[in-house]
């Protein structure tokens, strides 16, 4: 894990622990089409993390500081911090993301459910419960 990576998981887990926000850093896209996504920490020790139990619903869209996030049925767009292990690429030109077994989960403009919460403000969602996806066909 790099130096960054490493900053940013221990931002995230003191965010999480002091259920305050804390700005996300800006990501980027590389060459390879890679997008890099906020993720939560690895779990330590035996006990897994406490999760939220709410659900936020909304559109896959591209996020500037998440990597990607959800726009909500009010059309208020949502950083999403993901579960360890998510990744995102570049698929013909949507955005897709991919759990951490490598299943692909969602291309951007579908609808997606991620069980989590809020943690002291409206833009930031941890997602830390179960995520599903009604994915819709791409451009042909």
């Amino acid at each position: 894990m790099t130096g960054a990576r490493l900053g940013l998981a221990a931002v995230a887990a003191v965010w999480i622990a002091a259920c305050q926000a804390t700005p996300l850093p800006s990501l980027s896209v590389s060459e390879s089409g890679h997008v890099e996504l906020q993720t939560l920490p690895p779990e330590s020790g035996r006990t897994p993390a406490a999760c939220m139990a709410a659900l936020l619903t909304g559109t896959l869209v591209r996020h500037p500081r998440s990597g990607a996030g959800l726009t909500d049925t009010d059309g208020h767009v949502v950083a999403v911090i993901w579960p360890f292990g998510y990744v995102a690429r570049d698929d013909g030109g949507r955005l897709a993301v991919v759990d951490g077994s490598g299943k692909l989960l969602a291309h951007e403009g579908d609808l997606v459910s991620v069980g989590g919460g809020f943690a002291g403000d409206e833009r930031t969602w941890t997602g830390c419960g179960g995520i599903t996806a009604a994915m819709t066909p791409g451009p042909s």
